[in-house]
């Protein structure tokens, strides 16, 4: 038998937490389909984001083009944290107040691959 790595670690862990995070008696109720839809619909974005960066960071480190595939790994986060602050489902704050943060999130994103590339 093959020893587990340390991916197959993570995931297991993101999945038992995942679980966790949604006692069944969350979904048994009526609106049990309306709480499971829209965890699915985070959790599709939540991986949109992360596939987004692969491409400009695996170009970046391949000395290729990649300010097209730059442009869409800060757009999706950035859409994706300013819902999140704004909408009722999310931090419901003020919306306003959500895209600052989403401008902030775009910010810092751009300031973190600046200063992954020059690294690296």
């Amino acid at each position: 038998m093959q020893a587990t790595s340390a991916t197959d670690r993570q995931w297991s862990v993101s999945l038992a937490l995942t679980v966790a995070a949604r006692p069944p008696w969350n979904v048994a109720g009526a609106n049990g389909f309306n709480i499971i839809w829209s965890s699915f619909g985070w959790s599709n974005q939540t991986l949109a984001v992360f596939t987004l960066w692969v491409a400009p960071v695996y170009l970046a480190k391949e000395r290729k083009p990649y300010v097209v595939t730059l442009l869409s790994a800060l757009f999706m986060p950035t859409v994706c944290v300013t819902f999140i602050c704004g909408a009722g489902i999310g931090f419901g704050l003020d919306w306003g107040i959500a895209y600052a943060i989403g401008l902030a999130g775009l910010l810092a994103a751009r300031v973190w691959f600046v200063w992954w590339k020059r690294k690296h």
